[in-house]
């Protein structure tokens, strides 16, 4: 379900295909994060060559998960888990959720999950189950049921 608010504002028209030129173009992407890696599909699907500069060994950016193997005390040699945080694909993230089927119609490598709780370093939870579908809904009733979120919190929401 689509925010019935949305504005649409669309490019002017362009070549909807580098074939159309007597050379292919080579555009430098730089930064292998979701923006960087959207604007190297686009680019790609329109025939241009590309090619993506990331400072880190691994895709994805914010959203990068990877390993590594502890190197000192008494788990030396553990390989563990590391990420920046928050992956959670929700079904609100039309715009991502579009370009993951571009390699994945049925967005078959994403997993649904019953809830994402989110817990707080004293053990509070705030729950993303069952919020309506819709900005500016969805972030009002997350915040006034929340056991974390404060009123005057929500009155700083841009």
């Amino acid at each position: 379900m689509m925010d019935s608010r949305r504005v649409a504002h669309p490019a002017p028209p362009g070549l909807a295909h580098a074939n159309a030129l007597p050379t292919t173009p080579h555009v430098v992407v730089v930064g292998g994060g979701i923006a960087g890696l959207a604007a190297a599909t686009g680019l790609v699907e329109r025939g241009i060559s590309v090619e993506v500069l990331e400072r880190e060994p691994n895709l994805g950016g914010r959203v990068a998960g990877w390993t590594e193997t502890l190197e000192e005390g008494e788990l030396a040699g553990t390989e563990v888990a590391n990420n920046r945080g928050f992956h959670a694909f929700f079904r609100q993230y039309y715009n991502l959720r579009a370009l993951l089927r571009r390699s994945d119609p049925g967005l078959d490598r994403l997993r649904a999950v019953e809830d994402y709780p989110l817990v707080d370093g004293v053990g509070r939870r705030d729950t993303f189950r069952g919020l309506p579908k819709s900005p500016p809904w969805n972030a009002l009733v997350f915040a006034l049921r929340s056991p974390t979120f404060r009123f005057r919190d929500l009155l700083r929401l841009n």
